[in-house]
């Protein structure tokens, strides 16, 4: 089923890539470059979990919740596992 164009230039299909949310690029406003699950700012993430934001991929290494992967607010919470 095709994404809607929420944030992107096109449609995008589950698991393509695409430019708009879908499965591709996580919830509503995701890159869509990512084949991992856009970090969301309301949920609680443990160690280990694997996120993407802007363009790369993120690992938790404690538990964190609202701190973004890569942002002023990290704390060193989020591990850079390299671009997607």
């Amino acid at each position: 089923m095709p994404g809607t164009p929420s944030g992107g230039t096109s449609p995008g299909t589950p698991g393509s890539g695409g430019t708009s949310s879908g499965n591709s690029g996580g919830p509503i406003g995701g890159s869509g470059i990512c084949a991992t699950p856009a970090w969301v700012q309301e949920t609680i993430y443990t160690s280990g979990n694997v996120v993407s934001r802007n363009g790369r991929v993120w690992r938790a290494k404690w538990w964190t919740r609202g701190n973004e992967p890569g942002g002023p607010t990290a704390y060193g919470a989020w591990e850079d596992e390299g671009a997607c």
